[in-house]
């Protein structure tokens, strides 16, 4: 076969959610620490760069961090039930997107190794064991745990390397987010857009991708088999 391996995207390829679900679950964990909502959030979406790349080890130093940045004096007891507040949010809410499992189980039988390249907050690192996709993914690469973030050329060329895969024989699926596309493509790979799902945002700049694109996760198997 052409390729060797095929690396996801998570949100927005392997995972979709309901709308305005981020911003109740923001608001869920201010209350639990008795923060102002709208306080909260302005700080959280300020530090989203800095939890994608890991500047705070896990959850709860986010959290706090924040509530710092407030002024917001908090329990231990606060800050855990802030955490499970979240993760608990973020599991109800990231669902595997139509095909996702069974596309992965298809690219393992064609004798196909499986990776994961997400731009993620700590939380999902520690969520992903009990995901579907777990089982099925070879290799799962989180910027929040190398350091790093797509469109940075490094992480992919991470993600390649972990799964002793020459790019040029990768296939990069994803959302289009952040020029990640654009990226994958310049260091060799074969990149794949999923456009968005009836209803479903499509993220800003995803539009400008003119290479190959499909309308649900099965349709790959019809670019990449022989």
């Amino acid at each position: 076969m052409r390729f060797q391996t095929v690396i996801f995207d998570l949100h927005g390829t392997l995972v979709f959610s309901p709308p305005g679900w981020g911003e109740e679950m923001d608001a869920e964990v201010a209350a639990a620490l008795g923060a102002p909502a709208r306080d909260f959030v302005r700080e959280w979406g300020a530090r989203g760069y800095r939890r994608t790349i890991g500047a705070c080890a896990s959850p709860g130093d986010c959290i706090e961090e924040v509530c710092r940045a407030l002024g917001l004096t908090v329990t231990p007891e606060q800050i855990e039930r802030a955490v499970a507040t979240r993760l608990a949010c973020i599991r109800r809410n990231l669902l595997p997107r139509p095909g996702a499992v069974d596309l992965l189980r298809r690219l393992r039988d064609m004798g196909l190794k499986t990776g994961l390249l997400s731009n993620c907050d700590p939380d999902i690192p520690i969520i992903w064991p009990d995901m579907p996709f777990h089982p099925l993914i070879d290799d799962a690469v989180f910027s929040c745990k190398v350091g790093m973030a797509k469109p940075q050329r490094e992480i992919f060329e991470l993600a390649c390397r972990r799964l002793a895969t020459p790019a040029e024989r990768c296939v990069y699926v994803a959302d289009g987010a952040g020029d990640e596309l654009e990226t994958a493509q310049s260091r060799g790979s074969y990149a794949v857009r999923l456009r968005p799902m009836e209803g479903e945002p499509s993220p800003e700049g995803a539009d400008r991708w003119h290479g190959p694109a499909i309308d649900a996760l099965p349709q790959l198997l019809d670019l990449i088999q022989p």
